[in-house]
């Protein structure tokens, strides 16, 4: 068994997750990832279709390209790979959505954003995909500040002192443009699938090994010029909500309740705010910066 640890989880998995931190020795497992027969059978009990379903404490999911998941309680998933599946393909699916759901299910809020750290604590960019959160946080990267995680950041509501961001793992998912204005030459970099023009960059320097307070969210927003906006408590929430990671399968699962609650108070933490910006390399040095002097005020 290969042992990992990432989102302040130690996970023992069959399956090779390089894009992880290793760790070595032996530690008890939070989360286990194994290869089995997965069933995809609808539970009585159950919501959701053929593709994706759940209860309270399972849930399942199926991609053409990967093949079934199971998984249950935030613990354990079991992996029942598609006939000629590259392990790169595997590890995107387990890495992404299969990780999503566990973490929701273990009572994080999970953002699809990207997080970096900055003034001592981190700060998250939530977007649609493909909008430039990954870009833009490798800018901030470029720029000196530590990558907290990419695509899946996972929030604790209920730290003592405030919401706190667990690091994920030091990897950034880049377009070859992206890549190639930030230093990187994109020949050199793995594609995530084969038929992915994204690339896998890793990001290890000033990744952090503890969690951070959350200081900031911004919503990004295509402008013509580059600006912070304050957002009302109850739009704040809906962008939240609206962002939050495998909402369907938190429908599905009956917990949507206690997510609404969940981002309810976080956005009495943490200050929600809309980052306005032109969709464009050329426009990165003007947005680094102005975040740096709003997190100063």
């Amino acid at each position: 068994m290969f042992q990992y640890r990432a989102y302040g989880l130690f996970i023992q998995s069959e399956i090779a997750l390089p894009e992880l931190i290793a760790v070595p020795g032996t530690v008890p497992a939070d989360i286990t990832i194994r290869a089995g027969i997965v069933d995809p059978s609808l539970p009585p009990e159950a919501s959701g279709g053929l593709e994706a379903w759940a209860t309270p404490d399972h849930a399942f999911l199926s991609f053409e390209e990967a093949g079934r998941f199971s998984i249950q309680r935030g613990s354990e998933v079991v992996f029942d790979r598609s006939a000629g599946c590259e392990d790169r393909t595997a590890r995107l699916f387990i890495l992404g959505p299969v990780l999503g759901v566990l973490l929701h299910q273990r009572g994080f809020l999970v953002l699809h954003a990207s997080s970096v750290a900055m003034a001592g604590g981190a700060i998250a960019f939530v977007a649609e995909k493909g909008t430039g959160k990954s870009t833009l946080a490798a800018a901030f990267h470029a720029r000196g500040h530590g990558i907290v995680a990419d695509d899946l950041v996972a929030v604790d509501v209920e730290a003592a002192d405030g919401p706190i961001a667990h690091p994920g793992f030091p990897q950034l998912k880049l377009f070859p443009q992206a890549a190639a204005q930030l230093d990187a030459n994109p020949d050199e970099l793995p594609r995530l699938m084969p038929d992915f023009d994204k690339r896998a960059r890793r990001v290890p320097d000033r990744f952090p090994d503890v969690a951070l307070h959350l200081l900031r969210i911004y919503v990004l927003q295509d402008g013509d010029a580059e600006r912070i906006e304050p957002l009302a408590s109850q739009q704040a929430f809906i962008e939240i909500v609206r962002h939050s990671y495998a909402l369907v399968m938190l429908r599905a699962s009956g917990s949507e309740s206690a997510h609404f609650r969940q981002a309810v108070r976080l956005t009495a933490s943490v200050p929600v705010q809309r980052l306005v910006r032109r969709r464009s390399i050329d426009a990165l040095p003007n947005v680094v910066p102005l975040v740096e002097a709003d997190l100063a005020r």
